[in-house]
């Protein structure tokens, strides 16, 4: 008897330089998947264990529909919330996932016949899987998916494909009967991204376990500042540069994110470096409006590129020689370089490039850094608050290594103010208070920041809050119109309430940087770096948006050290602090949450978010 497998599709591929219509393949254009072939040694002695990702490779246009090609002559396409695979033979299409079907609904499995045309598809009318379960998941870009899970154990997720650990989780294209190879037994999904945003990965020890790691990093650079010494040795001077990602612009209608550099023992503000975008394996640096590369982590041993010459040498190109390519436990590659100027007779220079951080020179030092000019080094490289590498073993490898928290979303220092007016107590008094993040806390090993009582934490352009011992996303700045979040202002009875973004423009801080602007459906407007501008506070997001005193609350400014950042009107932060002295004997309010409500304390008295005294306080 035949052994056969029954296989859901894996769609393993990866985004190509080729750019795909996301239009056209809303689930296909820009994912990318990771998946691990394992042979059974003893009996496979020349097959060896290996880890790949396909790509697609092209658009192609068949009896008028429009299909992105695979390897082994797969061709999908889209439409109704389905993915179609092409039979091979006349004008029929068959269904690969249905993103419809119901508990009870059948999928047909589909089988592949070799034919003296080529290869065709088929339904195969003696296999049909049911759908047993639909749950929505949560991934790691922190959105809510649906996953169907069938009789046979398989699983599938909208817009992704095959998911979860099983043993054949990454391979193939479809339910489809085909002869297992003899050695073959298992194929395993490593990792998922889209666009560059990880969506599943396998959990470590799997991966330690088969020697495999994640091939499609979501991003090459994930580090946002970076520490880089200066040597200007002629002149014996040293000085420690802060470089730092600011906020997203457009240069010849391409969008980069900008590199901030300062000197750290000044009190300079930042100024403009350059900007950078990532796609795939590479990083382009843009400079002078010229775009250059700066970064290939997808080069092998012996490959030759040119990059930029760095900021001292703008306008050169220079050879970097790959003479070795390594990979750490946690799978981030690591490319030992030979640099070299101009020719092969000038002096060389030797780096290591760290996917994730970057050069050991310095972000935006690929190219060499000594000819007519200053050494870099990079002294240290941090993800938001967390560091991600650190010089060792050099004469100044304790040399100005400070995280600065100035760029990031929420850090400490910076405050929130409030005027509120209180009719509770049959009188009126209007005073100011204020939310503020000061001190950290660890809590099961993990490291917040405290936002008056409430930790957060920050990781990318997400804010965090942990709340009755759960961890709950208040803010992404990373959203675009039609996304959508969590918010308590469109909360059923189910608690599912999700608010769409329907704009993102931005506005100009009172320190001059641009801050992204995100407009939703149902709920208030988010600033980058202020948070919610709704008059119940930063902190809405957590515990919904109605304003539940005794009278009205207003959101006056957010400043950052003293020094205002954004005012709801011209003003609103003059003399807060003495505003706040002489009111700091009236009742300060504290939100909290008990048996899933809302409630607001104004000194002794406690009220619901209708105003209404209750008796909680001590409770």
């Amino acid at each position: 008897m035949k052994k056969y497998l029954y296989i859901l599709c894996g769609l393993i591929f990866l985004q190509s330089a080729q750019a795909f219509d996301a239009m056209v393949f809303p689930t296909l254009a820009g994912l990318s998947r990771t998946v691990n072939y394992e042979f059974e040694s003893d009996k496979c002695a020349t097959m060896s264990q290996t880890t790949r990702t396909i790509q697609p490779n092209k658009e192609v246009t068949i009896n008028d529909k429009q299909y992105l090609e695979f390897s082994q002559s797969i061709y999908l396409r889209e439409a109704d919330n389905k993915v179609y695979l092409y039979s091979g033979q006349g004008t029929e299409d068959l269904i690969l996932y249905d993103y419809t079907l119901g508990v009870g609904d059948v999928l047909k499995g589909i089988k592949m016949q070799e034919t003296a045309e080529g290869r065709i598809f088929i339904y195969d009318n003696e296999t049909a899987f049911t759908v047993t379960r639909i749950e929505n998941i949560t991934l790691l870009d922190g959105k809510e998916y649906k996953k169907w899970t069938f009789n046979n154990g398989m699983e599938y997720v909208e817009t992704i494909g095959m998911y979860g650990e099983n043993v054949w989780a990454g391979d193939f294209f479809l339910l489809i009967q085909q002869p297992i190879p003899v050695c073959l037994i298992g194929n395993h999904l490593v990792c998922v991204s889209r666009d560059g945003q990880l969506l599943y990965e396998m959990p470590q020890e799997k991966q330690e376990q088969l020697h495999t790691y994640c091939l499609s990093s979501p991003k090459v650079i994930q580090a946002n500042q970076w520490n880089v010494l200066e040597i200007q040795a002629y002149i014996d001077r040293l000085v420690i540069y802060e470089f730092t990602l600011s906020s997203d612009t457009i240069i010849n209608n391409v969008t980069y994110t900008k590199v901030m550099q300062r000197a750290t023992l000044t009190s300079n503000a930042p100024t403009y470096a350059a900007a950078i975008r990532q796609e795939n394996d590479k990083v382009f640096v843009c400079h002078d409006s010229k775009e250059y590369l700066l970064y290939d982590f997808g080069v092998k041993i012996g490959d030759e590129i040119m990059v930029w010459g760095g900021l001292d040498h703008p306008t050169t190109l220079c050879k970097n020689i790959v003479k070795d390519v390594q990979t750490t436990a946690d799978g981030k590659r690591v490319l030992s370089v030979e640099i070299q100027h101009n020719t092969e007779t000038e002096p060389k220079d030797e780096a290591q490039w760290i996917e994730g951080v970057g050069s050991t020179h310095g972000l935006l030092y690929t190219g060499v850094t000594y000819i007519g000019g200053p050494f870099h080094y990079l002294q240290c490289a941090y993800t938001n608050d967390a560091q991600v590498y650190k010089q060792t073993g050099d004469t100044f490898a304790e040399y100005g290594c400070e995280y600065n928290s100035d760029h990031a979303y929420f850090p400490e220092g910076k405050v929130w103010s409030y005027s509120i007016t209180e009719y509770c107590d049959g009188g009126e008094k209007t005073f100011i208070h204020q939310m503020s993040v000061s001190g950290e806390k660890t809590i099961n090993g993990v490291k917040y920041r405290m936002l008056n009582e409430t930790p957060i934490r920050e990781s990318g352009k997400k804010v965090f809050a942990l709340s009755d011992n759960k961890e709950i996303l208040i803010y992404d700045f990373g959203l675009e119109v039609g996304d959508k979040i969590g918010s308590l202002s469109a909360l059923g009875d189910n608690n599912e309430g999700l608010a769409t973004i329907t704009a993102v423009d931005s506005v100009t801080l009172l320190d001059g940087r641009r801050a992204k602007r995100i407009h939703y459906d149902l709920r208030m407007t988010d600033i980058e770096y202020i948070g919610s501008i709704a008059d119940a506070g930063v902190l809405a997001p957590l515990y919904g948006e109605e304003v539940p005193s005794c009278g009205p609350i207003r959101f006056l400014c957010c400043s950052y050290n003293g020094q205002p950042l954004y005012e709801t009107s011209a003003g609103s932060c003059d003399n807060i602090d003495s505003r706040l002295e002489n009111t700091s004997a009236a009742s300060q309010a504290v939100k909290y949450l008990r048996n899933g409500q809302l409630f607001l304390q104004l000194g002794e008295q406690s009220y619901d978010a209708l105003g209404r005294p209750v008796s909680l306080l001590n409770e």
